[in-house]
């Protein structure tokens, strides 16, 4: 999963808490910051270490990562 947007104070912990609420496991990050921009990426697969494949699960994940996006803009 890629993130790129402004950066801002608490944003990783941020992006941390919507995974968990989502029960998907982190195993490796790529975190870069350029500037005031961040271009993160996310290695994630579900709670079992599978390779998330549920279109409803991404969606959902995908919209809570927006709207926490927008949210702290």
């Amino acid at each position: 999963m890629e993130v790129i947007t402004p950066d801002r104070p608490g944003l990783l912990a941020r992006i941390g808490q919507v995974l968990l609420e989502h029960r998907v496991r982190l195993t490796n990050a790529k975190i870069a910051t350029l500037g005031e921009r961040v271009e993160d990426v996310f290695f994630i697969t579900d709670e079992h270490g599978a390779p998330l494949r549920d279109v409803e699960v991404c969606q959902a994940l995908q919209r809570d990562l927006s709207k926490m996006l927008d949210d702290i803009q």
